[in-house]
């Protein structure tokens, strides 16, 4: 499934939010950072618990500081 099919309803729905968190758990801190720039186009407020996950632990910086700044634009 393609980004553009992911982005292209903003409903809530629990395949493409698998299919996004997998992309965030990704080995490749490149994938993280690709998912993470598709998820801030969905306001669904389940990705919160996994994107403060990542600014607490993922080994990549800038993969943290863009879940950081994410998660503040959400909450702003």
């Amino acid at each position: 499934m393609s980004l553009a099919a992911i982005q292209g309803s903003l409903d809530f729905d629990p395949e493409r939010f698998l299919i996004l968190g997998n992309g965030l758990a990704h080995f490749d801190a490149r994938v993280r950072l690709a998912t993470l720039h598709g998820v801030a186009y969905l306001d669904w407020p389940a990705f919160d618990t996994p994107l403060q996950r990542i600014t607490e632990s993922d080994p990549d910086r800038e993969v943290r500081a863009a879940a950081a700044n994410l998660l503040a634009d959400r909450h702003a």
